[in-house]
């Protein structure tokens, strides 16, 4: 009976194996049976109004033969014939072609828009105002006199000062003095080779610019002022402090530099005379010159051959 049993249980697994793919296949074909019928169900995109106005403009009777060979061939013949006429006056190729596209698709051709311009092409950038320029660092300024400044090819006349010339001559107490060359020295001093920060135009220009200038922190034109190598100007900023340096004497409004002149040899100079006959003062008189109650000269510690005496031993330690 066991071995009966065992034999069995093979037998209903296989059967459920099979019921269950039956079960599948009928739920399959089911399915597919319901989606050939929607299909079936569903209507044709394509017209027969459609087919028939293909057709026709293919050439194509309703019985499926080309159309006559005579309608085709005039028809071609009008196509070549517009062709060459196209070709030989371009003008009304490019009329024609998509004025017949148009009437085909029942659009219409508007004329075409006005340039946005005389060139058809953009303007130039406007050019900044004076009022939006901004500081430009200038590297390596040359003072080419007390207030004019050259640097990055621009000529720059600081504002607010009337710059002095290198030929400048200016008088003091009846006394003309070249204080042109001296402010330009000063200036030079003050600025060292250090940049400069101005409010130049974008583009160097070739004529002078009277701009503001600044070195670091300080403001060039009330340096110069201040210290009276240039003049201010009488309807600027800077006008009461230029008539503090002039009032106070400082600059080109002062007495010229101190000079050192050499000193006049005094006529009564200690120092002895020279010979009458000539010679050198640090020569030996000869023997008949010398007083009779003049001390003998002391000997010679320099032995012969010797240019310099010999150092003494240093003394020993205590």
């Amino acid at each position: 009976m066991g071995g009966a049993h065992r034999l069995g249980q093979p037998v209903m697994r296989r059967g459920l194996v099979l019921a269950g793919a039956a079960a599948l296949l009928a739920v399959g074909c089911g399915l597919i049976v319901a989606g050939g019928d929607a299909i079936r169900a569903r209507e044709p995109s394509i017209t027969t109004e459609d087919l028939t106005a293909a057709v026709e403009a293919a050439g194509w009777d309703e019985t499926g033969e080309p159309a006559a060979p005579e309608a085709a061939g005039s028809a071609s013949r009008q196509d070549a014939a517009g062709a060459r006429e196209g070709a030989d006056r371009p003008d009304l190729a490019e009329d024609a072609a998509p004025s017949a596209g148009a009437d085909q698709m029942g659009l219409e051709r508007l004329a075409p828009r006005e340039a946005l311009s005389e060139l058809g092409q953009a303007l130039p950038p406007r050019p900044k105002a004076p009022g939006e320029w901004k500081g430009t660092r200038l590297a390596q300024p040359v003072a080419t006199a007390a207030g004019l400044v050259e640097a990055k090819g621009y000529r720059v006349a600081v504002a607010g000062v009337d710059p002095v010339p290198a030929e400048e001559m200016c008088s003091y107490q009846g006394r003309d003095w070249p204080c042109g060359v001296r402010a330009r020295a000063a200036f030079r001093a003050f600025l060292r080779g250090r940049a400069i920060t101005c409010v130049v135009p974008p583009e160097a220009e070739r004529d002078i610019v009277t701009a503001g200038c600044m070195v670091g922190k300080q403001d060039i034109a009330a340096w110069l002022v201040g210290n009276g190598w240039a003049p201010a100007r009488a309807d600027g900023d800077y006008a009461s402090l230029g008539d503090e340096a002039r009032a106070a004497g400082r600059g080109i409004f002062g007495p010229p530099p101190a000079t050192t002149a050499p000193s006049s040899i005094v006529g009564d100079s200690e120092l002895p005379a020279p010979p009458p006959g000539g010679g050198s003062i640090l020569a030996v008189p000869p023997a008949g010159d010398v007083a009779p109650d003049a001390p003998p000269p002391a000997a010679s510690v320099i032995a012969p051959g010797e240019v310099f005496p010999p150092v003494p031993p240093p003394a020993p330690a205590q």
